[in-house]
């Protein structure tokens, strides 16, 4: 059996289109998953699931407290999971290099793994992918402003992060001063693949589009 593959996808509830291909593309690949979706904030406990493509190992957990930080650090401690991948509802993974990434980390047994992401607006425009490392330190790459702090960039060990929240309070940085955290806490074997694992979904009323994927930026 493959090591089990934890992905975290906080929600709202109001972007039901975005969370049911959010899951799909989650689970299309050959490994072991389960998808646990976090449903915080006060119409949690109306929620109900969307109609998906058939993954069946979703776990829905409902908290009346909102917030991403709240809901990823409630996702993490329900996680069974060897490896961990956090996913926000309206973004997507491609599953092929998903599962290249899931491979990686198996074999080398690294901390964090970390591919590519690319950015589309509401019409499928792409916009970008993240910069390619230029060494294979983690920390001169988050010094430098390169690693992407994207959170579907990365995937984890369960035991070098399941003891480090995510700050509730924040608002905006939380997933660089996260990110940021996990590499002070000790040192960690990283690897990085050069292809785009996934996408960032940036919706036609913001203003985002032209921002950084990298941890300069801090974006959610």
């Amino acid at each position: 059996m493959r090591d089990l593959i934890s992905i975290i996808i906080p929600t709202n509830g109001n972007r039901m289109p975005f969370l049911s291909r959010a899951i799909d593309s989650a689970g299309a690949v050959n490994f072991d998953i389960e998808v646990i979706v976090v449903v915080n904030g006060p119409y949690a406990k109306e929620f109900e699931l969307p109609r998906c493509g058939g993954h069946h190992s979703v776990r829905v957990v409902r908290i009346a407290q909102a917030g991403v930080s709240n809901a990823r650090n409630v996702g993490l401690s329900e996680a069974a999971g060897k490896w961990v991948r956090f996913l926000d509802d309206d973004d997507y993974l491609v599953p092929e290099v998903a599962e290249r990434q899931y491979e990686l980390a198996r074999s080398s047994n690294s901390d964090i793994v970390t591919a590519k992401v690319g950015i589309v607006d509401h019409g499928g425009k792409l916009y970008g992918t993240s910069s390619e490392p230029l060494s294979n330190d983690i920390y001169c790459e988050l010094l430098s402003t390169r690693l992407p702090v994207v959170p579907l960039a990365h995937v984890y060990k369960s035991t070098s992060i399941k003891h480090i929240c995510w700050n509730a309070r924040m608002n905006l940085s939380e997933d660089t001063d996260w990110l940021h955290r996990v590499a002070r806490d000790r040192e960690m074997s990283w690897l990085h693949m050069n292809k785009v694992v996934g996408f960032w979904y940036q919706h036609a009323v913001t203003k985002r589009l032209t921002s950084s994927f990298n941890n300069n930026r801090g974006m959610a």
